[in-house]
């Protein structure tokens, strides 16, 4: 064998390989899943008003008696918090959370603290005593 034709058998052996993969890619691709329209049924939520009412009837009978015992307000009202204590359990409440899952605190500013408590505001005065 002279080097024409180890050219020609490396050449050949190049395209059946190549022949090879092309067809395993053209049976790779007619294989992949056929997408289908999908369609979405609307779905009913339950009714909560019920539940809403009797929990907001049954704790607005209940006195807002928390003590502020620290504030921090962050620039331009961002991140601040407040520092509340009751029943000698201290709570540390940041503007969107709930204190305890009840009162949402809403803002802050030097002045005062406002919360949300079944559409209800409750202000307080954010002066600390000790």
């Amino acid at each position: 064998m002279d080097i024409i034709d180890i050219k020609r058998l490396i050449y050949i052996v190049l395209l059946v390989l190549i022949a090879y993969l092309f067809t395993q890619l053209f049976l790779t691709i007619n294989q992949r899943p056929k997408l289908e329209k999908l369609t979405y049924n609307f779905i009913e939520l339950p009714v909560l008003s019920a539940i809403s009412t009797n929990q907001s009837e049954a704790s607005n009978t209940e006195p807002f008696d928390y003590q502020i015992i620290g504030t921090r307000i962050g620039l331009n009202g961002n991140n601040s918090s407040l520092i509340l204590k009751r029943n000698n359990t201290e709570h540390v409440v940041q503007i969107g959370e709930y204190l305890e899952g009840r009162y949402l605190l809403e803002s802050i500013t030097k002045d005062q603290a406002i919360f949300l408590y079944s559409g209800d505001k409750i202000v307080l005065n954010t002066e600390i005593n000790q």
